[in-house]
Parts: structure tokens; C-alpha cells; sequence
């Protein structure tokens, strides 16, 4: 009897150091795992906010592209209306080039 518990008692050491190292190693896998799910909660939170402000930009350069475009025909409108303008003020100076001015003089 004694035999035997000296053979259990050799035997149960390293029964015991195996076992103790399979679930410290089970659990050093699940918290390297649960780490790595927080990193990825973490990128795909990161991710969403990147492409809610690339979906905002977007839209605010559509907007800026369309007043672009708007302001461009505003401006070939006054180019044009400039032109008009600048020929008449040239043919109202030649048809006042002869005339001579009259003042006043003070009495």
C-alpha cells in the first residue's frame, strides 16, 4: 500500500504541473484572443468614423464643385456685360471727344 502511494503520489506531480500548464495556457490564448477582438473593435470603430467623415467630405466638395460651377457662369455672365459695357463707355468718349466744355464762370 505504501508502495502505491509513493508511486501515486510520483506520479500525481506531474499530472498535476501538466494540467495546471494546460489551462494557464488556455487561458494566456483567450485573453491574447480577447485582446486582439478589443483591437479589432477598436479599428472597425476607428474605420466607421473615418468613412463617416469621407462621406461627409464628399458631399461637402460636391457642394463646393456645384457652387464652383455656378459662380464660373456668374462670372462669364459679368465678363460678357463688362465687354458690353466697356464698348459703349469707348463710343460714348468718341462722340464726346469734339465736343468742347462749357463752364461757368463766377460773376
Amino acid at each position: 500500500m505504501e508502495l502505491w502511494l509513493g508511486i501515486l503520489g510520483f506520479a500525481l506531480n506531474p499530472i498535476t504541473a501538466l494540467a495546471s500548464w494546460i489551462v494557464g495556457r488556455k487561458k494566456s490564448n483567450n485573453d491574447f484572443l480577447h485582446d486582439m477582438q478589443k483591437s479589432i473593435d477598436m479599428l472597425v470603430k476607428k474605420n466607421n468614423e473615418q468613412l463617416a467623415e469621407l462621406v461627409e467630405l464628399r458631399n461637402t466638395n460636391a457642394r463646393l464643385l456645384d457652387n464652383q460651377e455656378k459662380m464660373q457662369i456668374k462670372i462669364d455672365k459679368l465678363t460678357h456685360e463688362n465687354e458690353g459695357f466697356r464698348k459703349e463707355i469707348e463710343e460714348l468718349n468718341e462722340k464726346l471727344k469734339n465736343v468742347k466744355t462749357i463752364t461757368r464762370t463766377k460773376s
